[in-house]
């Protein structure tokens, strides 16, 4: 279990530093005198992608694996999901369906991150194009 641990602090700050990348994005240029003047529009989008991040992060950290019995009936596998990534954690569980659920949902959550963050590169580029 110490390992699943470890495991799930490394999703945590790997995921800590996109956030960070998100809010130190909009500061970062090819050409900063084009955004001289917009100061309010590198903060709008600063905190709003790295809010969306930050929300993304504490969803994967109180999110909850869960999966499904024989009956259909929704049953939580009583970890959060960076917790869930290692195959040792199946024998406290007894369910390989919640390690591979928060697997996918690992894995979701990356792949929401990376658009949120080429999302806010083309908001950037487009503003950048309006006042060039």
């Amino acid at each position: 279990m110490a390992q699943a641990l470890i495991e799930g602090q490394i999703v945590m700050y790997v995921f800590f530093v996109l956030v960070v990348v998100a809010a130190v994005l909009p500061w970062v240029t090819d050409d900063p005198t084009r955004l001289r003047d917009s100061i309010a529009t590198r903060l709008r989008v600063s905190f709003v992608s790295a809010g969306i991040m930050t929300f993304l992060m504490l969803w994967i950290h109180v999110g909850d694996a869960y999966t499904t019995h024989g009956y259909g009936d929704k049953v939580s596998c009583n970890y959060g999901y960076p917790n869930m990534l290692d195959t040792s954690v199946q024998r406290l569980i007894g369910s390989y369906e919640c390690i591979l659920n928060s697997r996918f949902a690992i894995a979701l959550f990356f792949l929401s991150a990376l658009v949120i963050l080429m999302l806010e590169r083309k908001i950037l580029r487009y503003f950048i194009t309006q006042r060039g």
